[in-house]
């Protein structure tokens, strides 16, 4: 990930500044509230202005401003020598933010303070967390501090610490700073727009911009990322800076069948702006414009997602982010556990070394590889289930891999043993390998992050609701995923990567299954 991805840099800044804040924790104050403590570790180090005859700490200036704007402040240095004791852990628990302080990013030794970040970072778990460096920050220190949120400040003299208070309190500057670095002339006078996106002009840029703007599990290799945003069907937009023409943002969406029907659903697939960018109003222009831009070519969109069907990328938003506060301030509903109004859905990943090994019964299921008798069958299962069960896209992407020479990927399960084409299945799933041309596999881009020995299951479609069934759905999910692990592994691969799971996490975890990812599910009619 390059520093230039993030911001843009000059030498010399001499003013306070944030790097980049990707969760926007940034200001303090709208998270702080009564009670709340926000806890401040310093480095224990020698003053800049170390001529003074009394020894004093020299980050009190920061902690007692910072107490002038939230009263519960607790300040605790942290030593070189002793690095972050169970006292500092302790402090960490109680508090509902920290900010954690360096001095020097070249310090050699294995407690340096970069080494000690990360402690922090880990005892913090969910809390937000706040790097400020007092130092000069390079593209290779930049790389390795790699947290949410980065602000700098040139030194930590008390002057410094002082500017530096407004920034992380109330989002702004100290009134008497300069206008340097990232700070834009401009920015209160552009008039942001969108345009198409251009890929010998913007896919260089474009790319870094989700990289940056993403976790690392979902990365996109430059080649897999020039594929989806060149496929005809995408719509891809992107915001320039009108003076520099960088790319600062970028949507991109798309348009797939809902059910067996004509009804579409549209996927925003790509909502990304640059760090340095945001709070501008660039991502309320990208995300209007597609929630409101006909698409060409299509009847009417019936259904508008935040997340993706196929190809899949992200399903929703994703629950470790605050993106969906984001998208509730601008009337979606996100934090209800109900379809499409914010309700859980998961991938998941198991090494078949740590599925327990189990000796189970077939219940009197039988499963195996689609046959062309079957055909119709699956056709008219997935037609219904998808569509009680909210699997947008599901029936087209089963009619892609039924119609290819990868039908047999289609795996089938019965009660009882029925001749091909004889009867009703009770549940169907769709297996694809990495790295096939199998019309499923080049639906999930992701996959090339887990390994080239880690096959898929997706769309898993269980009839639940024919009281002539003689299992229930667990018993018959259990038996699916194990049909699915031993084809796989005839395959030759060493795992199983499952996407969209909307239930069950108590059941995957009991077969060794280990969750990959969490969104929330947000979707409304048009």
């Amino acid at each position: 990930m390059s520093l230039a991805s993030r911001s843009i840099y000059a030498a010399g800044i001499d003013v306070a500044r944030v790097l980049w804040d990707r969760l926007e924790y940034l200001p303090l104050d709208k998270m702080l509230f009564g009670d709340d403590i926000l806890l401040l570790l310093t480095p224990a180090v020698v003053p800049p202005d170390h001529s003074s005859s009394e020894p004093s700490d020299p980050f009190e200036p920061l902690g007692v401003a910072i107490s002038q704007r939230h009263p519960l402040v607790r300040h605790v240095p942290y030593t070189k020598r002793h690095g972050i004791t169970g006292a500092h852990v302790a402090f960490i628990k109680r508090a509902k933010v920290v900010i954690f302080v360096i001095t020097d990013l070249q310090e050699g030794g294995g407690t340096n303070q970069s080494y000690l970040a990360e402690i922090v970072r880990e005892a913090c778990e969910e809390r937000p967390l706040v790097l400020v460096a007092c130092c000069e920050v390079r593209g290779s220190d930049a790389d390795a501090l790699d947290f949410p949120t980065l602000v700098q400040v040139p030194g930590f003299s008390p002057q410094d610490l002082r500017a530096i208070t407004p920034l992380l309190v109330h989002g702004r500057s100290a009134p008497s700073s300069p206008a340097h670095g990232n700070s834009d002339p401009l920015q209160g006078r552009i008039s942001w727009t969108t345009e198409e996106y251009v890929p010998g002009r913007d896919a260089a840029e474009a790319h870094m911009l989700w990289q940056s703007s993403v976790s690392e599990q979902f990365y996109l290799k430059r080649s897999t990322w020039a594929a989806l945003l060149g496929r005809q069907e995408h719509r891809c937009r992107v915001v320039r800076h009108p003076r520099t023409g960088e790319v600062v943002g970028l949507c991109m969406t798309y348009v797939n069948y809902a059910f067996q029907d004509d009804r579409l659903v549209k996927s925003i697939a790509m909502l990304v702006v640059r760090e340095d960018y945001r709070g501008r109003g660039i991502g309320r222009l990208l995300c209007d414009e597609a929630v409101n831009r006909p698409e060409p070519h299509c009847s009417r969109v019936d259904r508008i997602q935040v997340g993706s069907t196929f190809p899949r990328l992200l399903y929703g938003i994703p629950t470790n982010s605050r993106y969906a506060d984001w998208f509730k301030r601008r009337g979606w509903r996100v934090d209800e556990n109900a379809p499409g109004r914010g309700r859980l859905v998961s991938d998941w990943i198991l090494r078949f070394s740590d599925m327990p090994i189990s000796n189970l019964a077939s219940a009197g299921l039988v499963f195996r590889p689609c046959d062309i008798r079957d055909v119709e069958k699956v056709r008219g299962m997935v037609a219904k289930e998808s569509e009680r069960k909210l699997g947008f896209g599901w029936y087209e992407l089963y009619s892609k891999v039924l119609d290819s020479m990868y039908m047999e990927d289609v795996l089938v399960g019965f009660e009882g043993s029925p001749q091909a084409g004889e009867a009703d299945p009770v549940a169907i799933a769709i297996t694809y390998i990495p790295n096939s041309d199998s019309p499923i596999a080049t639906e999930m881009p992701l996959t090339e992050n887990l390994g080239s020995d880690i096959g898929g299951v997706s769309c898993i479609c269980i009839k639940d609701d024919d009281p002539l069934m003689v299992n229930r759905r667990d018993t018959v999910m259990v038996r699916l995923l194990h049909s699915c692990c031993k084809l796989l592994h005839e395959k030759g691969m060493a795992g199983m990567f499952i996407d969209g799971v909307k239930q069950g996490n108590a059941g995957f975890e009991s077969l060794g299954f280990r969750k990959w990812a969490e969104y929330r599910e947000v979707w409304r009619d048009m």
